[in-house]
């Protein structure tokens, strides 16, 4: 979980000074926004090393801040592979419930 707003947090998860980005969307996951990002940093600004994956979805709950399923790895290990589809699988599946 993360205390900065979603934009900021989709903002920084697709930073071109910190990410080379392969893919980025935006789904409705029972009427909360949720955008997966798969990237690979670019620098250490990223949180991770250089060259490492990330694959993460980022869901909206509002007020509360914003939920965050990732995994890394290096890019063609089958891992981190099973292991995004994994992150994907259960972003997709989750119940968001934003506080009222």
């Amino acid at each position: 979980m993360l205390a900065s707003p979603y934009e900021e947090a989709v903002a920084a998860a697709t930073d071109p000074a910190a990410w080379s980005v392969t893919l980025a969307s935006e789904v409705d996951v029972g009427g909360v926004a949720v955008t997966c990002v798969g990237a690979t940093a670019t620098s250490d600004a990223a949180g991770i090393p250089t060259g490492e994956a990330s694959f993460a979805c980022l869901a909206d709950v509002q007020t509360a801040g914003t939920v965050v399923i990732r995994a890394t790895g290096m890019p063609a290990d089958p891992t981190f592979v099973a292991q995004s589809a994994l992150v994907s699988l259960m972003s997709m599946a989750s119940t968001f419930t934003p506080p009222a």
